[in-house]
Order: C-alpha cells, then structure tokens, then sequence
C-alpha cells in the first residue's frame, strides 16, 4: 500500500471486476435491448480471466432463466478464430460476448468480418 505524502492528491482508479462488467452486458442485452429469448454465445480464453467471466456469464444468465448457446474458449494471442466463427455461428448466437484480450480479440474480430458477422 502507498502511504499518502502530506499535501498530495490521491490517485483512484475505479473499475468494475470482470464479473461486474459481465452482468451489465447480459442486463443490457435483456433489458435495454428487450431481447426476447436471446441466444447468447460467450468467448474466451483459457486462463483464469476467461473461467471467471464465463462463470459469471452462467450465473447471470440462470438469474434470467437462460443458458448460453454456445461457448468458446480460445488461447492467449490466438492468430486465427476462423473454427470459433463458425461454431458461433452453427449455435445461431443473437449476442456474442466477447471476453478476450486485446490481441486475440482483434484475430476475432478480423474473423467475423471474413465470415460477414461484424
């Protein structure tokens, strides 16, 4: 922890946690968006990041009586999602939430432009 010097200003950074942030785009998508029966793909990578955010997904989900239609798990820096844009795909997903990091989200969606998703 950083002990503040007298006479300076605090520093706060606020941010959800990635449950948080995942809550309020499945809310968005029931709620704001009315989507009715909405089938709901999840992507995301195979790292803690990822099972903490596919977990909230599904909690959240249950909350509103629903299952995710499909889920994708991809690795770290992952240069090609040509095989998950099609299984996306195949499931029939409404929604895709994207739960990646930078590099193999810009290989996603690169992929769902190939594939006239995005």
């Amino acid at each position: 922890m950083i002990t503040p010097v007298e006479k300076k200003r605090y520093i706060f950074i606020p941010c959800a946690s990635y449950q948080d942030q995942i809550t309020i785009l499945i809310d968005y998508i029931i709620k704001d968006l009315k989507a009715k029966d909405p089938r709901i793909a999840f992507v995301t990578l195979e790292i803690e990041y990822g099972k903490v955010g596919l977990a909230a997904a599904k909690e959240r989900l249950k909350h509103h009586g629903l299952n995710l239609v499909d889920v994708e798990i991809m690795p770290v820096g992952a240069v090609d999602a040509s095989t998950t844009i099609l299984n996306i795909k195949r499931a029939k997903a409404d929604y895709v939430i994207v739960h990646l990091d930078i590099t193999t989200s810009i290989a996603f969606i690169r992929e769902t432009k190939r594939y006239n998703m995005g």
